[in-house]
């Protein structure tokens, strides 16, 4: 039995303050890779991002901001 195939998202939640060097190199490596990516907007506004997930073909979705989302409530 042969598993589907599935899609790898890429994230940078961090926003603008989270762009440093160390970064940027991690996301170089991954978003070419990725199959859609999901980004802060202020974290993007040199649109290295979107330039990245271009090489294949990917889409980028910005958000304004990230908000953590509640635990799920248990029965």
């Amino acid at each position: 039995m042969v598993a589907p195939p599935i899609n790898i998202p890429a994230m940078h939640t961090g926003g603008e303050g989270r762009r440093a060097q160390t970064s940027n190199d991690l996301t170089k490596l991954v978003v070419p890779e990725a199959d859609y990516t999901i980004v802060v907007a202020s974290g993007n506004k040199d649109k290295l991002l979107n330039q990245l997930a271009a090489t294949r073909n990917a889409p980028v979705v910005e958000v304004d901001k990230w908000i953590r989302c509640p635990p799920r409530a248990t029965r």
